[in-house]
């Protein structure tokens, strides 16, 4: 995306460059205003550092500012005031906390300590689990789940993350870990009576391959599989696997009335 916008920069400059500097014609207007409509869109997206760099935008944003003399159209502002921005968004994505700031929220930076097993645990989860899900994922699957686990408990964070991820990259997978991780995110390997989740998806089928796996079990603290009460809420459909219908909610109630008849 931001390489369309600098391939658009670099087609007005080329423009800008051969009117002439004629600040009154009609052209050099219309190249001004496609000009401050580009800004306007890079004012609003947060960049990563190294992208910076990589495209080379803040040079093509120096360019404008040499080949406009005038400020009656507030771009040499624009300009300057991006430059500015940048400069600090690629300071801060070079400390090595790892946490790169965004608007609003922070793009999180692999550690090189998720590669070793004592270094990259969790805070909160034995070194049982963490030894059994080291075992099992990838070092972006780890990471994601260790930052899931210590930053859940850290009263400065958003408490939101976003995982992304192409199809088949194991982010269903990396959920199950999650979910062990917080549901076990103590030290003495047993699940709190409030310990309780949440979990959503967009659409049915999504939820059902969720519950499915998560009844065939989840690590617990000891690194051993262990099962764990399940209740879903929705509407059977034809594409629910019959393995999990007497998960839903409404299933549980009408077994639940069955018994209850049977026994009286």
């Amino acid at each position: 995306y931001l390489n369309s916008i600098k391939t658009s920069i670099d087609k007005v400059l080329n423009a800008l460059s051969e009117s002439s500097g004629d600040t009154t014609s009609i052209r050099y207007r219309n190249i001004c205003q496609t000009i401050s409509r580009d800004l306007e869109v890079l004012h609003t997206i947060s960049i990563y550092g190294p992208i910076l760099k990589e495209t080379n935008i803040v040079s093509s944003l120096k360019q404008i500012n040499k080949l406009i003399n005038d400020n009656s159209n507030n771009i040499n502002t624009q300009t300057k005031q991006l430059i500015n921005k940048w400069k600090e968004q690629v300071s801060l994505d070079s400390d090595e906390s790892g946490l790169y700031l965004t608007n609003p929220g922070r793009l999180v930076h692999i550690h090189d300590d998720i590669d070793d097993i004592d270094k990259g645990k969790p805070y909160m989860i034995s070194k049982e689990l963490w030894k059994c899900l080291y075992n099992q994922y990838n070092r972006s699957q780890l990471f994601a789940i260790k930052y899931i686990s210590d930053q859940i408990n850290d009263s400065e964070d958003t408490r939101i993350a976003l995982i992304q991820g192409p199809p088949g990259t194991g982010k269903t997978s990396t959920i199950l870990g999650m979910i062990s991780a917080l549901l076990y995110s103590s030290l003495n390997h047993t699940i709190s009576s409030s310990s309780r989740l949440l979990i959503c998806t967009a659409s049915n089928n999504a939820i059902d391959e969720l519950v499915l796996r998560i009844s065939r079990g989840i690590y617990n603290s000891f690194g051993a599989i262990s099962q764990v009460n399940i209740v879903r809420i929705g509407e059977l459909t034809s594409n629910t696997p019959s393995s999990i219908k007497h998960l839903y909610l409404h299933e549980m109630i009408d077994n639940q009335i069955k018994n209850e008849r049977e026994y009286n």
